[in-house]
């Protein structure tokens, strides 16, 4: 055999190899490990989305009971029982989504302030961003909660629902509540990313975090259930799924450089209204940083 077929054939084999070696399967991560990159990752997806606003555009479809059907769902309140007589096929809104730290403690509130109403603008944005950033007359938390009140009235199903959040899955694997559920580890999805594992979550401890309220009567667990796609190596959340009851909600995520996190990209919800259904649908762009710039002169 001559001396460049020999050679050839060790390159050869050298190269198969290689590639033998490079499509070789990771091996599966432990639920243990995901669990904990999970929780690192949403520790830093906090701190970093802390002072971002984003911009929401939501659309909802009202999907109408059938003619003379009279019965209301799970969903339905005295306040929307009066809607019901006219419900709107579908509605637009434009708000403002961010995060807002109470004053007086660790906690985190994510909330929308609806600023356009089917093409109408409600509002100055950036005066009412301005007031809730920088007025310390009463806690961010409270203000907070007021304007988070006032948009929900905009949607379908009032001011009782708030099940409605793109970052409410992503926040149960916080460290803290992790211990209230069980998970269950699942398999890859590369449909969502190369290395996406997905694990399912059930709450087990009671009383559940989320709430069923309706008015004049006592409220009453409503047990959270799902999926999340992490991330095995950076522990990223690149999706969730969130059911409670008849709600569905799905959130996708993107990176964002700047962030260098992911940030929600849409969200897909479903939940019964009355005795009919609403579909909604939300994007989520022009992510910015809101500050305020101070300059001290010691004499």
């Amino acid at each position: 055999m001559k001396r460049g077929a020999l050679l050839a054939g060790v390159l050869t084999t050298i190269a198969l190899s290689g590639n033998a070696a490079a499509q070789a399967p990771a091996p599966r991560p432990t639920l243990d490990m995901l669990l904990a990159r999970a929780g690192d990752y949403v520790a830093t997806f906090v701190i970093r989305f802390s002072g971002v606003v984003a911009e929401e555009r939501y659309d909802q479809e009202f999907t109408a009971p059938p003619r003379g059907s009279t019965r209301l769902g799970t969903a339905a309140t005295a306040s929307s029982a009066a809607i019901l007589q006219d419900p709107p096929a579908s509605r637009r809104l434009r708000s403002d989504f961010l995060l807002v730290k109470a004053m007086d403690g660790g906690d985190w509130l994510s909330f929308r302030d609806v600023f356009e109403i089917d093409g109408t603008a409600m509002r100055d944005r950036d005066a009412r961003l301005e007031k809730l950033f920088l007025d310390s007359s009463t806690s961010a938390v409270e203000r907070a909660n007021s304007i988070a009140a006032e948009s929900s009235r905009y949607t379908f199903g009032g001011g009782t629902r708030r099940l409605n959040n793109p970052l409410l899955a992503l926040a149960l694997l916080q460290f803290d509540y992790q211990p209230r559920f069980r998970f269950t580890l699942r398999g890859v999805d590369k449909s969502v990313g190369p290395d996406a594992w997905t694990v399912d979550y059930e709450e087990r401890a009671r009383p559940t975090l989320l709430r069923n309220i309706q008015a004049g009567k006592p409220d009453r667990d409503l047990i959270a259930h799902g999926r999340v796609w992490i991330d095995r190596t950076t522990g990223r959340i690149l999706k969730t799924e969130l059911k409670a009851e008849a709600y569905s909600i799905v959130t996708t995520f993107r990176m964002d450089d700047a962030l260098e996190i992911a940030v929600p990209s849409r969200m897909e919800e479903r939940y019964p209204f009355g005795s009919g259904q609403v579909a909604g649908s939300a994007t989520y762009g022009r992510f910015r940083r809101f500050g305020v710039s101070t300059e001290e002169k010691i004499d």
